[in-house]
């Protein structure tokens, strides 16, 4: 019999967590909420999953938003889980009957219109019959994301404890955000006290408000825009943004999403629709769903045909690392045939840095002196199976000397030893885009692969390499 019951939970996709499945999954994970209420006693989105179910203000672990439109509070399992009920534990010592009107709901999206409905709406009768209130989810909803809303009501928001109880699906993969901490640049930097950097939309903070020094700002400019370099190629399903919510938020009017793997913006797809004036207002949080997934490794906001200020609060993006493409390349031994002195460090290593700026200024550009046959080259440190190669050429100035370029990969440290991977690069190549791509013909097998300006006498400048294979 215990033979028997093993089998049937290694055959389910959704496995209990403990023997009767009821465990709270919520405790310690991230937690969010449209605003905090600013007072002497703490008050964040972490309360509500600290574990401890005490329903006075005073025991210092209930949430508490601003009075608002629409407040919500939302949990991330981190996982995607078949989730049976949902309890939320109601503030006791006063306030109870703000929480008429609460929807809970549960899903795999970040934004929470999109996901499902559990239980029923709060109503008052549901109140006054006790301070736990149950939300049972038909059959089990299952989803990474469980939200507690005030869906049609102006009023403040707090929850003491919000318990999820389900099991583990095992077999589904969660959509992550892919961007957080990855590299980010911006058109131009608003030069004010508060630092406003790109990198500050990947940061993993959602707050919405200019005084938590979390949000981008460039000046005021024709086409301001955002990138992010996601440093691998995914298949991009959604791109959430933060926007500005303390003031502002109308000048992200008109921006466009853009997923692709070229570093110039304009060479990328569109991802879901332009932002418009009544997309603002129906939330801070503004999704974008890519069609079918975009496969790319930049992903970009730009205010297209506008002149305005872009700044962006956060940038979450949500997809899965595209199999087999993963850049095996970056910070690996790499080697050139000489070095041109000059102030600007530009020694092989900056062709795998993961930086693919190529304005010679971002220092992350590398240089040979003027002669023949210059070349570069990086020892993967291991046999790979490469399907592409992609070199991200200078683009301020003298791109045109990449022309003749070939891309070798092999077993040996000896570069013309090994097979050339794509076509030599001519000058049409180089006019059409700074990105230039070398299909290597189902896949070749190699530890080095290289770069070198056959039959030419010329400098070899590289802003950046990136091999795609397997081990």
């Amino acid at each position: 019999m215990k033979h028997l019951l093993l089998l049937g939970l290694i055959m389910l996709d959704c496995f209990p967590l403990t023997v009767v499945g009821h465990k709270n999954v919520a405790v310690g994970k991230p937690a969010f909420q449209s605003s905090l209420y600013t007072l002497s006693t703490p008050a964040g989105p972490e309360n509500a999953v600290d574990g401890n179910t005490y329903n006075n203000w005073l025991g210092l672990s209930c949430t508490h938003t601003v009075q608002e439109q629409n407040p919500w509070w939302k949990v991330d399992l981190q996982n995607m889980y078949k989730v049976n009920e949902v309890v939320i534990t109601n503030r006791k010592d006063c306030c109870s009957q703000r929480l008429v009107g609460a929807v809970v709901r549960v899903g795999s999206s970040s934004y929470i219109a999109n996901n499902i409905k559990c239980g029923n709406t709060v109503t008052g009768d549901k109140i006054r019959q006790s301070n736990t209130i149950p939300f049972h989810c038909n059959a089990g909803t299952k989803g990474r994301y469980v939200s507690v809303q005030l869906e049609r009501q102006y009023q403040y928001l707090t929850l003491c404890e919000v318990e999820v109880y389900g099991t583990l699906c095992k077999n589904e993969k969660v959509s992550e955000n892919v961007a957080v901490g990855k590299p980010a640049y911006q058109s131009s930097l608003y030069t004010i006290s508060t630092p406003a950097g790109p990198e500050k939309a990947v940061d993993g903070n959602t707050d919405s408000n200019w005084s938590s020094q979390s949000c981008t700002h460039t000046v005021q400019e024709q086409n301001a825009w955002w990138k992010v370099d996601l440093q691998n190629v995914y298949k991009v399903n959604e791109v959430v943004i933060t926007n500005r919510q303390d003031c502002c938020s109308q000048r992200l009017v008109g921006a466009v999403v853009r997923v692709g793997s070229s570093g110039y913006i304009a060479s990328n797809t569109k991802c879901g629709y332009t932002v418009t004036g009544d997309r603002i207002r129906q939330s801070k949080t503004i999704i974008f769903h890519c069609n079918a997934g975009t496969k790319g490794r930049y992903v970009s906001v730009q205010l297209e045909r506008q002149y305005q200020y872009l700044t962006l609060c956060e940038v979450e993006v949500y997809g899965t690392l595209v199999a087999g493409h993963k850049n095996v390349a970056v910070g690996k031994p790499a080697f050139q045939s000489s070095l041109y002195t000059i102030s600007t460090p530009a020694g092989p290593e900056k062709a795998v840095d993961g930086n693919t700026d190529s304005n010679w200024s971002s220092q992350s550009c590398t240089h040979t002196v003027q002669e023949q046959n210059a070349w570069w080259k990086v020892d993967l440190q291991n046999i790979y199976k490469v399907n592409e190669v992609v070199i991200t050429n200078r683009k301020d100035c003298c791109s045109q000397r990449l022309v003749g370029a070939v891309v070798r990969v092999g077993y040996r440290s000896a570069i013309a030893s090994n097979t050339q991977c794509g076509t030599t690069v001519t000058s049409d190549r180089i006019t059409k885009s700074t990105t230039l791509k070398f299909d290597c013909s189902h896949g070749t097998k190699g530890r080095y692969v290289s770069v070198q300006l056959e039959g030419q006498y010329q400098y070899l400048t590289l802003c950046e390499v990136e091999v795609y294979g397997t081990l």
